[in-house]
């Protein structure tokens, strides 16, 4: 009985740390050939929507964040006219994305593709 649990508990924590190194494609397989609605329920309305032909549509779902950061120089200068915001410089940030499409056929996924730099 022991030994039973005993691998229960492992093959939880085997699968929990093959999950976090899955990569986005893996991630995203396990949609080919279910319902659009599953999809509907679980990523929401998709951002966008658009016919591919008369039988084939691409939702769209967009992921967007920011990342802020400060000029590599800004300890440079002693003046603080050339640092902060509150003298007309702003802080720079950087924008990561991610679009991922979903090709719809008759109600089901059929494919999937994606882009982006945080696509995870």
């Amino acid at each position: 009985m022991y030994q039973k649990i005993l691998f229960a508990v492992l093959l939880v924590l085997v699968s929990c740390t093959l999950n976090e190194k899955m990569t986005y494609s893996e991630k995203l397989a396990p949609w080919i050939g279910q319902d659009s609605y599953a999809l509907f329920k679980t990523w929401g309305r998709p951002d966008d929507v658009f016919a591919i032909n008369g039988t084939d549509y691409a939702w769209v779902y967009v992921k967007k964040g920011l990342q802020a950061h400060h000029d590599l120089y800004q300890n440079v200068f002693s003046y603080e006219g050339w640092q902060g915001l509150k003298y007309g410089q702003p802080e720079q940030a950087n924008v990561y994305y991610c679009k991922t499409y979903f090709t719809i056929r008759n109600g089901l996924i059929i494919n999937y593709s994606f882009n982006g730099d945080d696509c995870s």
